[in-house]
């Protein structure tokens, strides 16, 4: 991880590519055989129009980079704030006489604004004050208390840019005419369940001003780096603000590939500042919840007696920020990675894949091991959820506690 950009350059091998990064730039070359080539860095600075620059957007060039995140939402690294998927809800808002480029949340409910700049604009020296006016106008919406008023307009402002006739709006069939609502129920496949505890720590963020801030630009220099720095000296806990640097380069054969980088490089800090202000779910809030719950007495006793001996294969319980506590085993292997989650009040088992991306034979091996039961595969077959997150209701996942344990067991703490 790179701590000083300022004295040092570092050469990086991507399968054949490689890339040179320096303080103002990254030259990217192409590997192939014993020869290194470098590819054509992409300008979003050209006479081309971009998709929908008709409107609010006042830069085309710009409007071409919040497309490409928009169209690639991979590109923010919300696994470093503790989430798996990003997903954008609206292009330009309305917000009093502010149009924030692009409102996001991440499946577990965070809310982000970025907003995009590119460095030959003129005006890229405010773009800090902008963004934190944005995020300024979100609060002034959240102190509308009385019956949900300011939740209810932001909802609203939402649904209100995602019907926009714009060919940029019209043509996502993921935003057009879509609310919140819809957007993330779409997301998580029809769990409802799923959406609405994200629909609810939404809510919680937008009411606490609690917001991640994205700066997006195509070069990240000295003085936004110095001012990065301070906003988070200053607001860091509730605002956390960062540049996420993205660039596109054209291959030998026309291909394309994009190269992004963000600062602060490492963003633990950042995320530590953050999650200090987060309510988080302990063991007390956990048997609170768990005191509520309308478990039968028999599937009460499954409960506890899954919990039992989950705890004696796992080095501690880690617990969720959700609506709905639930306790996550930890892992020595693989650390704060999620691989279930054991809801209290509900009773539900969630199964996580996603998590462990940086592991793939240990997410094959936990995969092909579950599924070595045909009547828990056939039960996984038809679960709602993505294929890296699979919920079950008690009923369902209870006959097979013990094949579950046995397999935590076998591919997390004997091999």
């Amino acid at each position: 991880m790179l701590k000083n950009r300022l004295n040092f350059s570092k050469t990086y091998f991507l399968k054949k590519l490689e890339f040179v990064l320096t303080e103002d730039s990254v030259t990217v070359f192409e590997k192939e055989n014993d020869e290194i080539i470098p590819l054509t860095k992409k300008s979003f600075s050209d006479k081309s129009q971009a998709d929908g620059s008709k409107g609010k957007h006042s830069d085309v060039n710009e409007l071409k980079l919040e497309n490409l995140i928009i169209d690639n939402p991979k590109l923010i690294p919300v696994e470093r704030f503790n989430a798996s998927k990003w997903i954008p809800v609206a292009k330009q808002i309305t917000l009093e006489d502010h149009f924030p480029d692009t409102i996001g949340v991440d499946d577990i409910g965070q809310l982000y604004i970025i907003e995009n700049k590119l460095d030959k604009n003129s005006d890229k020296k405010t773009v800090r004050s902008q963004i934190k006016e944005y995020a300024f106008g979100l609060r002034k919406l959240a102190k509308k208390l009385t019956d949900d008023k300011g939740w209810q307009e932001f909802l609203d402002l939402i649904k209100d840019a995602n019907d926009s006739d714009s060919d940029d709006v019209k043509r996502r069939k993921n935003l057009h005419g879509k609310s919140l609502d819809e957007i993330l129920l779409n997301n998580f496949n029809g769990d409802t369940q799923r959406s609405q505890e994200c629909l609810q720590n939404i809510k919680r963020n937008f009411e606490d001003g609690t917001i991640i801030l994205i700066i997006a630009i195509d070069k990240i220099r000295r003085n936004l780096r110095t001012s990065i720095d301070g906003e988070n000296e200053l607001d860091g806990k509730i605002l956390p603000i960062f540049a996420l640097e993205v660039n596109e380069y054209t291959t030998k054969k026309d291909g394309t590939i994009i190269i992004s980088s963000t600062y602060p490089f490492d963003l633990d800090d950042l995320v530590d500042k953050k999650d200090a202000t987060v309510i988080k779910n302990d063991q007390n809030r956990f048997d609170n919840a768990y005191s509520k719950t309308t478990l039968s007495e028999e599937q009460k006793i499954n409960f506890e007696n899954f919990k039992t001996e989950l705890n004696k294969i796992c080095i501690k319980f880690n617990y969720n920020t959700g609506v709905d506590p639930a306790l996550k085993p930890h892992f020595e292997e693989i650390g704060n990675r999620e691989l279930i989650k054991l809801f209290a009040t509900s009773g539900n088992l969630e199964i996580v894949f996603e998590t462990l991306h940086k592991w793939p034979d240990k997410q094959k091996k936990y995969r092909e091991e579950l599924e070595k039961n045909e009547d828990f595969k056939k039960l996984m077959d038809n679960r709602l959820g993505t294929g890296y997150y699979l919920k079950f209701k008690p009923e369902e996942w209870m006959p097979f506690s013990h094949h579950i344990l046995s397999v935590l067991k076998k591919v997390f703490v004997d091999e």
